[in-house]
Formats: structure tokens, sequence, C-alpha cells
């Protein structure tokens, strides 16, 4: 048994301290990834994949999603999106939006590329529009009626 008397106690020196901060940084993966917005609601099985990761995380409630995620509803699933520029996007079941860009938050410096590969959603811009040919959304096939900046994808 070691009594606390014995035990001396010393400071760390600053060179230290320098030392266990910068190997402590090493170990602290970097992302490219920029965030693109937040979930504000998510129901069922809502899920994202950053496209250069296997690893699935899953979204709830404030939850971040970023400008390389691929987002993914379930079976009776949906969620709405907050993004960077105030845009609202409501993904429906079965969904696969694909998040290639989405940067800036104005109308001047702003550029969204996203890809719905399967499913629909619902969306309302934000900041950025498509004056400039600076907002795209690609589709294989489907069908769009735009109601001034509120617009559906099936």
């Amino acid at each position: 048994m070691i009594s606390n008397s014995r035990i001396r106690w010393q400071p760390l020196r600053h060179s230290t301290h320098l030392t266990l901060l910068l190997s402590g940084l090493l170990f602290v993966p970097i992302s490219q990834a920029a965030p693109a917005g937040k979930t504000l609601m998510s129901r069922g099985q809502v899920v994202a994949t950053a496209s250069d990761s296997a690893e699935q995380r899953a979204l709830k409630r404030r939850s971040p999603v970023f400008d390389v995620d691929v987002v993914n509803t379930g079976q009776q699933s949906n969620a709405q999106l907050r993004m960077q520029d105030g845009a609202l996007i409501a993904l429906k079941e079965n969904t696969q939006l694909i998040i290639n860009e989405y940067s800036g938050s104005s109308e001047e410096d702003g550029s969204v590329v996203m890809e719905l590969v399967t499913g629909g959603l619902r969306t309302i811009t934000g900041k950025i529009k498509g004056n400039k040919d600076n907002y795209q959304l690609r589709t294989p096939v489907g069908s769009i009626g735009i109601r001034g900046t509120h617009y559906e994808v099936e």
C-alpha cells in the first residue's frame, strides 16, 4: 500500500503539454466534407453514408448532413432536412438522394448539385436559386412540378 505522503506531484512542462497535444491531433480524422445542413425530422430508417466511406450513420433530429452524403430512407420512412441556405428538403419513403455539392449560402456564391436516384422529394429552395445555373437536381427519369421556388420530384 502506498501512502499519499510519499507521492510527489510535479507539474508537466510546457513542452510536454505541447507534445501530448500534437500527438493527440495526429489521431483525429480530418474530413474534407463541409456541412450542407441538418436533419429537422426523421421517421423510421433514415441513414447517411459519406460517398468516400462505407460507414452508415443514422440521421436523427439535429444530425448534420454533409456535401458528400448519400441519404437513404427506408420503407415507411421519411425525413426533413434544413440546408445551410435555408432550403427545406422533405424526403419520401424509399428515397436515395446523393448530395454532390452544397456550398455557399447566397445566390451569388452558392452552388447546389444533387441527384435523386430513387424515390421522391419535395423542396422549398433557400437563398441559392437556379438563376445562374448554380442549382441542379439530376434524376434518371421523373416528373417535376414547379410553383415558384417550391417544387416536387418523384
